[in-house]
């Protein structure tokens, strides 16, 4: 399955299952996930051995900063401290206040959520009597739960909290935690205790060219795609995830470079929009006089993300502020960091043709105009 295919097998299904979770929304709208009892408690177990292997126990506490529900990032992290006697004092970053005003920011060991969201609480918390690591002594890691974490970004971690490491955990709606990243070296443990991991390579003919990652003998980049048999958690046989990786052999075993998403999305730090969302957003703001839109995507020189979406069509005028409207209502991975200025790096420039681009914002230097992928890792 790919994740249109998952979209259209849950839009109008009627479940028996204990909770539905929703997705980003691919297609602009999120697609259902279900889960069974049985589902939660292969999350749990998932959840035990991520944190282990990014070396969490129960002398650590972390603050919460995955999504708040209907997502389920910030309960698996929930569950997955529970499993690990690991102390946590919020359940997502809705409530990460409660951290402080209950007095418990001294227990506090990790920070865990996605890496633009991590800075930029950061830099509401300090102001000129103090700092976020003064709030928060006794971090010792921040662990991001994006993928594409930006060498500047990580630096700004670093200092932000005080933190000596810096670890990243990959994970989807879909399946729960995925691999992980317990050290410095830029790939990433697959959790093959609970998945079966393919690879269809780039320059593959068709889904019979899958490779079980455990068979690839060099480094080979592509298409990550679960394939689960005949284990009863899911309802699909392989899952074509939508993300791009490089597979690395190792003594040790296969490991995965997480290279970003594959289907029509703009990527920039650690928000992701979806072709869907910046649709329905131009739909909005223009109604039917877009003719043709491209979204280009670059990162200044502290490591800020941008966005600016190029429109054609006749007569058209800017209208940016409407767009971003739009976009705060559509996209829940922007509408829940606005508090912290992402939505002021995206902007409309209207233009005559899209070989015509100019960049948007002078803060940003430009790149030459193509598909939105920009921020990809290159090999």
């Amino acid at each position: 399955m790919t994740p249109s295919d998952l979209e259209a097998d849950t839009a109008d299904a009627t479940f028996d299952r204990s909770v539905v979770f929703e997705t980003s929304g691919t297609t602009g709208e999120a697609k259902r996930v279900p889960y069974t009892s049985r589902d939660l408690v292969r999350q749990a177990q998932l959840g035990e051995d991520a944190f282990e292997l990014l070396g969490l126990g129960p002398d650590d506490a972390i603050l919460n900063l995955g999504a708040p529900e209907p997502h389920i990032s910030g309960l698996l992290l929930e569950i997955a401290a529970m499993e690990t006697g690991v102390s946590t004092y919020n359940r997502s970053l809705a409530d990460y206040e409660q951290v402080l005003e209950g007095g418990h920011a001294e227990k506090i060991t990790t920070v865990i959520g996605q890496p633009l969201f991590v800075r930029s609480l950061a830099d509401e918390l300090t102001t000129d009597e103090r700092s976020a690591k003064d709030l928060f002594p006794n971090v010792e890691k921040v662990i991001s739960t994006g993928a594409n974490l930006l060498p500047p970004v990580e630096a700004e971690l670093r200092r932000l909290w005080g933190a000596d490491t810096i670890q990243e955990a990959y994970a989807s709606t879909e399946f729960g935690c995925i691999a992980v990243r317990p050290d410095m070296d830029d790939r990433y443990v697959p959790m093959s205790d609970y998945h079966e991991f393919e690879l269809l390579p780039s320059d593959a003919d068709g889904p019979e060219s899958l490779v079980a990652i455990e068979d690839i003998e060099e480094p080979t980049t592509g298409s990550l795609v679960i394939s689960t048999g005949n284990r009863e958690a899911y309802s699909f046989d392989r899952y074509e995830i939508g993300d791009g990786a490089r597979v690395v052999p190792t003594d040790d075993g296969p490991r995965l470079e997480i290279l970003g998403r594959t289907d029509n999305a703009v990527q920039f730090g650690a928000i992701v929009l979806y072709e869907g969302e910046v649709v329905s957003a131009l739909d909005a703001a223009y109604g039917e006089s877009v003719e043709n839109w491209r979204a280009v995507v670059d990162v200044n020189d502290v490591g800020e993300p941008g966005v600016t979406v190029y429109v054609t069509g006749d007569g058209i005028e800017n209208r940016s502020d409407e767009f971003r409207t739009a976009l705060v209502e559509q996209s829940s991975a922007v509408s829940t960091v606005d508090d912290f200025g992402i939505i002021d790096h995206i902007d409309v420039s209207v233009v005559d043709s899209l070989a015509d681009c100019e960049w948007a914002d002078d803060d940003f230097e430009p790149r030459p105009p193509t598909t939105a992928k920009t921020l990809f890792r290159a090999d």
